[in-house]
């Protein structure tokens, strides 16, 4: 697992795959989409996001 070693201050706030025009929650990219994050490294947020294309 990817985080089997991420340290106790490391958390997800979310992870969400979400229709990039819509800007709803899916759960299958079918077109264009964005994995979106939040976690905290301590007590630092960290926000960020990826364009996803179908196919």
């Amino acid at each position: 697992h990817l985080l089997a070693n991420a340290p106790d201050s490391f958390s997800i706030e979310y992870l969400e795959l979400i229709d990039a025009e819509s800007m709803q929650a899916i759960s299958k990219v079918t077109k264009p989409a964005i994995l979106a994050t939040a976690c905290f490294y301590g007590d630092i947020r960290l926000i960020d996001h990826v364009n996803i294309l179908d196919g």
